[in-house]
């Protein structure tokens, strides 16, 4: 089944128990059941048979087509309700799934470890596709259809290289992110961050070949594009979100990855993982001396080059799945 059949299948069987579709209004129904349930006193038999009921009415809200980690991501949402509310035990034990976390922490391992081994063959030479499209760029050397315009065309090409570039995120690329010569050292301004103290974090700026004149010519050359684009609608890059860039942009520019690339690279994200396993690559091969050194301490020293390029906070490591061995 495709995603769009699992979501047309979804949305007509909440819709036929809940009236509504989304778990977001599913959400606000459960709110009030559980308001419900909160106004019972002094009756435990009356609030073990309603919380069944709450459980029995919601649990298909929670699993029905879903992915674990989804499943696992929707129940946080309704167990906050339940502890936002301050239910009692009673209600709270009911919307308890055995054994959940532990397997979607499994499945995850699972993945990271078959994307590691897929990350031993690329389906590209980052640094020759660079290569390639600079030059695409610099002749216009690329087919404009009889519906699009030349600057429309030509700023796919622009956020592709500089996806491959410089690994930045999509709305980085498409709204925040700026180059600044800090005292003849160039840094990344504008990162996008999820913890408000990492949010003006400026970052050293390691561009893959090319230079940081022409990285920052190329955004400001997609920027003004965008602009004009967005002016079309009254808007401006000031006035939307990164939700918006998002909304707005995302299918499009993933679209013409997929055919810049001629198949190879399925979605913007993945420039960004090319460019990292690319950049550790270089890395490697400027450092010959860590060829001594065994595969578990080598490992160590990419993922603190991981967390140099890529900006990450340090924590658990998340950017395990870019490592790659030759």
């Amino acid at each position: 089944m495709s995603k769009t059949e699992l979501d047309n299948t979804r949305i007509l069987t909440f819709k036929s128990l809940y009236t509504v579709t989304t778990q977001k209004d599913i959400l606000e129904l459960f709110k009030q059941d559980v308001k419900a349930f909160k106004a019972i006193k002094n009756d435990d038999d009356l609030k073990n048979d309603e919380s069944s009921r709450i459980f029995s009415k919601y649990v298909l809200a929670i699993t029905f087509m879903y992915s674990l980690s989804s499943i696992k991501n929707n129940l946080k949402a309704y167990k906050k309700v339940l502890t936002d509310a301050r239910v009692g035990d009673i209600l709270q034990k009911k919307f308890y799934f055995e054994g959940l976390y532990t397997t979607v922490s499994n499945v995850t391992k699972t993945k990271v470890e078959a994307k590691k081994a897929s990350n031993k063959t690329m389906p590209i030479d980052v640094v020759a596709e660079i290569k390639r499209v600079r030059s695409i760029l610099e002749r216009n050397s690329f087919k404009v259809l009889k519906n699009q315009s030349t600057k429309q065309v030509r700023s796919y090409y622009l956020a592709y290289i500089l996806g491959l570039a410089t690994g930045r995120r999509f709305t980085e690329i498409f709204k925040t992110i700026s180059i600044h010569n800090k005292n003849n050292e160039f840094k990344f301004v504008g990162l996008l961050k999820k913890k408000d103290g990492l949010k003006n974090q400026q970052l050293k700026a390691h561009i893959l070949e090319l230079s940081h004149k022409e990285a920052q010519s190329f955004l400001t050359e997609l920027r003004a594009y965008l602009n004009a684009k967005l002016k079309e609608k009254k808007l401006s890059l000031d006035d939307v979100t990164e939700a918006q860039i998002n909304t707005i942009f995302s299918k499009v520019y993933n679209n013409a990855v997929v055919r810049i690339s001629n198949k190879k690279v399925p979605n913007f994200h993945e420039l960004r993982h090319f460019y990292t396993i690319t950049y550790q690559e270089r890395y490697i091969a400027q450092n010959p001396h860590l060829a001594d050194n065994s595969e578990q301490e080598l490992s160590v020293i990419l993922q603190d080059v991981r967390y140099t390029i890529l900006g990450h906070e340090i924590k658990d490591d998340t950017t395990s799945t870019y490592v790659t061995f030759k």
